[in-house]
């Protein structure tokens, strides 16, 4: 190889491996970068259902403590604590409150449903831990 070669090949190898390097930093920094705004997605969605959890959650348990109150309510599950059957206090709480939720539902367009949950009913043949009756 003539002298004047090797003088021009020296800074042209140098600049293909400045260049190579430069890349492979600059994709490394770029897949950071990606799978922090990736991260950081998740952890705002994180944060968004927590927060439409505690609402929904609020919400709910206003709607149940307008029921709960009700000596409708409470006359079914007497009548479920006497007699140890869910449908017998249940058929109290259809008779009764189905109308209420009727209501409601005309009013807000939505279709509403109460959930009506009697616990700790593993001793009975016709339930399991729990038993729920939605309305």
């Amino acid at each position: 190889m003539k002298f004047k070669t090797k003088i021009l090949l020296t800074p042209i190898v140098m600049f293909c491996v400045i260049f190579f390097v430069i890349g492979i930093v600059i994709s490394t920094l770029l897949e950071k970068s990606k799978n922090k705004q990736i991260e950081d997605r998740l952890q705002l969605k994180v944060i968004t259902v927590n927060q439409d959890i505690k609402r929904v959650s609020k919400k709910a348990l206003s709607e149940s403590s307008i029921f709960a109150g009700m000596p409708e309510v409470k006359k079914a599950y007497k009548k479920f604590y006497e007699t140890n059957s869910v449908k017998k206090g249940s058929k109290i709480l259809f008779d009764n409150v189905a109308s209420v939720i009727k209501n409601a539902s005309e009013i807000t367009g939505k279709k509403r449903k109460f959930i009506f949950i009697y616990h700790q009913l593993d001793h009975l043949p016709e339930c399991g831990q729990k038993s729920v009756v939605m309305i």
